[in-house]
């Protein structure tokens, strides 16, 4: 009986005393790597659905969606867990039923929404997601150390399928005279790299100020090859450029990570960059200083070797799988043909070896088209693909049309729901496309300055 009574006290002045840590102001936690989210995941969601009544008029649907067909990533590093593939548009976030697992069962309270205080939380709990929530996970050992993450619950703005281009009224003559172009969004900003006067010129603007652009003093002079290289992590931009990978935060002060012998950068994903090399696709999981080759189940003479881009699709249906897709055009020495080349491979967290493939004429009569300054974007499950005059035995004519995958690049068509924007010209010397971190599609040119924006970060499916 006494034992009993002596567990029931200690009990007691554990919980009083984790109680006593609920309270916002304690912002002194103590990074201990025991404290830790591992998995997180949502449930079944109130979805509005958008659909056409019989006379195709608007009409709203109420139904369900199964939320945990949706990865969500956990970064340990910046403590922040997300879904890089956005729920569709109707999804009722106000209202989220979530689960999650701690490290050794450590305890896990959150803020609600309009609260200062830390609540304990319940798989019962219907959160408000609508905006970023924070989550504080103690660690298990009986101290008073935690790590808080911010969980961010992506939902599309637009309704699927609402495509429509929408001119800004401006002509950015900041950006006029560039002969190729690339454009990528960071922290709420759209940097656009080009290419004039031999040498390569960098532009910035916020994502709600398309009148706003204005040059970047860059610390290093550049060359060609950076354009068609910039990519980011999140954080930082990254380039290649006279021999050195370049990582900046803010696109003028740029620092040396490495110096690989590299044909171009290709992207990121999940704490790495990938670029092509000398017969290789390559992989950096330390920002560019060391380099090592990726296992390929087919030729490397068939790798493409400019105007690369990688792409990430999420499993719906395994968290720890996903696929990536990288495209880019041929070398001339290697194919005269009309198409640009695609490979993938499958990275399971559970498996520790994975291997690229390459999927020609075989697989797809329907591949990407060969372009000039090639350019591809990920928008929801769709990649669009869109480029100046063809390549190779491609007779197209520049920026004629865009062209739409919905199977992660092993076909596209044309797709009724994405057309060139009125008053964009066919001689337009550059152009590029891209999507900001709040789900806005731009389209840029060069020659007349002209910038254009969409209502929607989504696509029917072609």
């Amino acid at each position: 009986m006494k034992q009993k009574l002596f567990l029931f006290t200690i009990y007691c002045t554990t919980l009083c005393a984790l109680t006593s840590c609920l309270k916002s102001s304690d912002n002194d936690g103590i990074i201990y790597h025991d404290a830790a989210i591992t998995a997180f995941s949502v449930g079944t969601l109130k979805y509005n659905r958008l659909v056409n009544d019989k006379r195709g008029n608007d009409s709203i649907a109420h139904t369900t969606l199964n939320g945990a067909t949706y990865r969500f990533y956990i970064d340990q590093l910046r403590h922040e867990i997300y879904n890089a593939d956005s729920l569709p548009y109707g999804v009722d976030a106000k209202k989220v039923v979530c689960s999650l697992a701690a490290k050794n069962g450590g305890v896990v309270v959150y803020q609600p929404a309009g609260s200062t205080e830390f609540k304990y939380f319940s798989t019962n709990d219907f959160i408000d997601f609508t905006q970023p929530r924070t989550f504080r996970v103690y660690s298990p050992d009986g101290s008073s150390a935690y790590n808080d993450y911010t969980i961010r619950v992506n939902v599309r703005r637009y309704p699927e399928g609402r495509f429509a281009w929408n001119a800004t009224a401006y002509a950015a003559s900041a950006l006029q005279g560039l002969t190729m172009m690339k454009a990528v969004a960071l922290n709420h900003r759209l940097f656009v790299m080009g290419f004039k006067n031999g040498q390569a010129h960098l532009y910035a603007t916020a994502n709600n100020q398309p009148t706003g652009w204005s040059e970047l003093t860059m610390n290093v002079v550049m060359g060609e090859t950076a354009v068609n290289s910039l990519t980011t992590d999140g954080q930082h931009l990254f380039t290649y450029s006279n021999g050195g990978v370049y990582r900046s935060a803010d696109g003028q002060t740029w620092q040396l990570m490495g110096t690989p012998t590299l044909q171009q950068i290709a992207g990121y994903d999940d704490g790495k960059l990938y670029a092509v090399g000398a017969g290789a696709l390559l992989v950096s999981a330390d920002n560019g200083a060391n380099w090592t080759a990726e296992t390929l189940q087919d030729n490397s003479n068939d790798l493409p070797q400019s105007c690369l881009h990688l792409l990430s699709f999420a499993s719906r249906v395994n968290a720890h799988v996903h696929n990536l897709v990288l495209i880019g055009n041929p070398a001339t020495s290697v194919s005269t043909g009309a198409q640009a080349q695609l490979w993938s491979t499958t990275l399971n967290n559970a498996a520790a070896t994975h291997a690229w493939s390459y999927y020609g004429l075989a697989q797809s009569t329907w591949q990407a088209p060969r372009l000039a300054q090639l350019q591809v974007v990920k928008i929801g499950d769709n990649l669009i693909a869109f480029g100046g005059q063809g390549l190779g035995t491609n007779t197209q004519t520049a920026f004629k049309q865009f062209y739409v995958s919905g199977d992660q690049g092993l076909t596209w068509h044309q797709n009724a729901d994405l057309k060139k924007p009125t008053g964009f010209e066919s001689n337009e010397l550059a152009a590029t496309i891209a999507l900001d971190d709040e789900q806005n599609v731009w389209l840029i040119t060069s020659k007349t300055g002209k910038v254009w924006k969409t209502n929607t970060a989504g696509l029917r499916n072609p």
